[in-house]
């Protein structure tokens, strides 16, 4: 064809043919290139869309077989419209930090689009009634512990968390220790047997209370929580309430969980050398 089309065009010079016959495969370059750049948001919006539903897939699975591998694949085999390589999108700590994003963004939405922005309650009771399913199933505490494993992404989605929660004036004080009761409450969760978590909530209503009065600046008391959560176990080892969570290792895991979210929220500490100059081993030595 282009042969064609350039034995049909007459011209008394030469060099005319030549000209034509570039533009012509520069209007075939240009146009691919417009079509590979329109394609490209598709090809990127369509492995957003792969991994979102993968992940909302897996997470049906993680009842059963908690934050691992066998989750993914099982999501993939039982969607028709996946295939067996869409397990590789995913790993399991990717799936957590995925989870905290989504429900980060989704609270974006809620207080950017409602005609009222939520307060400080009832966003921290909204973001752990997202859970509830994997707290019930005794899987959260799993996912917690795998977020804890990626301390500078857990920090930043904190952060953001935080943000969101908090009422627009507030103070870093404030959101401090706002995140340090969001931490807090969601442990206090994991033991809570109370009818649709009205423990948890009343836990939480009197944690602000007391944030709202100033009695706390910085950190909830370590000891106090740690008291409530063992005594949480301890009555639903009476109680013969059925949960799966191990009672015996409650209090442990609390424990672990809570020292090690808690450290997200502390200031960076400078080194006791920091402010010491020298060449010499013996500059830095503990005077």
């Amino acid at each position: 064809m282009l042969r064609t089309r350039s034995s049909t065009y007459k011209s008394s010079s030469p060099s005319s043919t030549v000209i034509i016959h570039d533009r012509f495969f520069a209007t075939i370059a240009d146009t691919a290139a417009s079509d590979a750049a329109a394609a490209a948001p598709e090809k990127m919006s369509g492995m957003s869309d792969q991994k979102r539903r993968l992940a909302q897939a897996a997470l049906q699975q993680i009842p059963k077989y908690g934050w691992t591998q066998d989750a993914l694949t099982s999501a993939v085999m039982e969607d028709p419209q996946m295939s067996v390589s869409m397990t590789g999108l995913w790993t399991p700590i990717e799936l957590v930090n995925w989870l905290m994003d989504d429900w980060n963004s989704q609270l974006q939405e809620k207080q950017i689009h409602d005609s009222q922005r939520m307060s400080a309650f009832d966003a921290i009771q909204w973001r752990l009634q997202q859970v509830i399913p994997l707290v019930k199933a005794s899987r959260w505490h799993e996912g917690m512990a795998l977020g804890l494993s990626t301390p500078v992404t857990t920090r930043s989605q904190l952060h953001d968390f935080v943000e969101l929660a908090a009422p627009k004036d507030a103070t870093m004080a404030y959101k401090t220790g706002l995140g340090s009761i969001f931490l807090s409450t969601e442990l206090f969760m994991l033991t809570d047997s109370s009818e649709d978590f009205e423990a948890t909530w009343e836990f939480l209503r009197n944690r602000l209370t007391e944030l709202d009065n100033g009695k706390m600046v910085h950190f909830v008391d370590m000891n106090q929580i740690m008291s409530t959560i063992s005594t949480g176990a301890g009555n639903l080892s009476s109680s013969g309430s059925g949960t799966n969570v191990p009672i015996a290792a409650a209090s442990a895991i609390a424990s672990s969980l809570l020292e090690g979210a808690a450290s997200l929220l502390r200031p960076p500490t400078r080194s006791s050398t920091s402010h010491r100059s020298g060449t010499k081993a013996s500059d830095y030595k503990p005077k």
